[in-house]
């Protein structure tokens, strides 16, 4: 894969990513659950003000500096990479990691 075609793929997902985030957040009341298999898989609006499970709320600055650390390591990790399942993996990793920055960056 080309670097432009990984960068709109990153492009796409982390658009999907917000736009998604958003629809929820303006279209459904917090802790609402919808079911979209039954008793299998269901969509429920949580906030999280921190890390996994809320660990280190309020610690906006170490999200950020790890962050920006994991951005650098996955990034190396794609420029290293010769194996196309290593690349999309990298890829869907960039993406995840931008999601959250930004959402960290807009929602602090």
């Amino acid at each position: 894969m080309k670097k432009k075609q990984i960068a709109i793929i990153v492009f796409i997902l982390v658009t999907i990513d917000q736009l998604s985030k958003y629809l929820i957040s303006t279209n459904m009341k917090l802790y609402q659950e919808i079911p979209i298999i039954d008793n299998f898989f269901s969509l429920l609006y949580i906030r999280n003000s921190g890390a996994a499970f809320s660990m280190l709320e309020g610690k906006t600055w170490f999200f950020y500096l790890i962050t920006i650390i994991a951005l650098v390591i996955v990034y190396y990790l794609y420029k290293a990479s010769k194996n196309k399942l290593n690349i999309i993996a990298c890829t869907i990793l960039l993406a995840g990691i931008l999601g959250n920055f930004i959402d960290r960056l807009i929602h602090q």
